[in-house]
């Protein structure tokens, strides 16, 4: 019990301390929702794409097949493979 609780402190601890750091680097609204324009194309496409993958994988793959039946959980193996191609 005594480990999960430090593990807790710690785990916050890490997170105030990435806060006060990035608080440093950003100076304006601009610098925080766009991080200052300085993220190049790539980033910024693998962040929309993360960011649309785990919406439809999430909560559409699975309310698709409660709703249409376990038939359609081949569409994850489809999803997964041409999400990398």
């Amino acid at each position: 019990m005594n480990t999960q609780i430090a593990s807790v402190f710690i785990y916050f601890a890490l997170l105030l301390t990435i806060a006060f750091w990035s608080k440093k680097r950003k100076n304006t609204a601009t610098d925080y929702m766009l991080g200052g324009r300085r993220m190049n194309f790539l980033l910024t496409a693998f962040a929309a794409h993360a960011s649309d993958a785990s919406s439809w994988l999430f909560m559409g793959l699975p309310a698709m097949i409660f709703t249409k039946g376990v038939f359609n959980s081949w569409m994850a193996i489809g999803l997964v493979f041409f999400m990398f191609l």
